[in-house]
């Protein structure tokens, strides 16, 4: 999650009602289906980097050699070095343990979609995690595509936007009406990407946090 100034970006199928976009969903979603594994799209294949780190996306070298599954709990070594390597992105130190932790149990609560880029070594270059939510004027299954991280080393080959064409592809699958994600307002590479694959940016709402001190109560 973008630590800076976000820019919301939401890609569509048709016209849809205005939503208010969390941070982070605690909704459980128990009928998400667990072993969904798009067919590898040949002509999607990175360009970057995570939710906000995204490398041009004019390159046409295709990475021939990756594909893009659905990750389950036994992936876990795996992802969680993915996982440090993007929280690091934005800022927070290298924790290994908490990065496995948090994963663990998004996956044992069934809370959160993740698709792994792969290489045919098995070794894992990319990923991006989907946070479920819904739409309350759609009255309709949004997602939230809160993580997006690709390898210096597989950047400018079109593995973020592989993995971006899975998370779109299950939203489909599974009847979401739409996508949403932010990114610091500075990165423009990332913010291209995004909207050369048909995200679109939101101009009519302002997005606002709340920091939470567990020490004391809300004003």
């Amino acid at each position: 999650m973008s630590t800076g100034n976000p820019c919301t970006l939401r890609r569509t199928g048709r016209p849809l009602g205005p939503c208010i976009q969390r941070s982070l969903v605690r909704t459980r979603f128990r009928n998400l289906p667990q072993n969904h594994a798009p067919t590898p799209l040949a002509e999607h294949t990175a360009t970057s980097s995570s939710r906000g780190t995204m490398a041009s996306h004019h390159m046409n070298e295709q990475p021939n050699d990756v594909a893009v599954r659905q990750a389950t709990i036994f992936d876990l070594d795996l992802l969680a070095p993915l996982f440090d390597a993007y929280r690091q992105f934005y800022r927070k130190p290298s924790d290994p343990g908490l990065a496995r932790r948090f994963l663990l149990e998004r996956f044992q609560h069934n809370q959160s979609i993740v698709f792994l880029a792969v290489r045919q070594d098995g070794s894992a270059v990319g990923f991006t995690q989907l946070f479920p939510s819904f739409s309350s004027a759609s009255a309709a299954r949004i997602l939230i595509l809160n993580d997006l991280f690709v390898r210096p080393e597989a950047r400018r080959k079109k593995v973020g936007s592989l993995l971006l064409a899975a998370a779109a592809r299950f939203g489909q699958e599974i009847g979401a009406v739409r996508l949403t994600l932010s990114t610091e307002v500075t990165n423009e590479t990332a913010q291209a990407l995004y909207e050369t694959a048909g995200w679109t940016r939101q101009e009519d709402f302002c997005v606002y946090n709340l920091a939470l001190d567990h020490r004391k109560p809300p004003r």
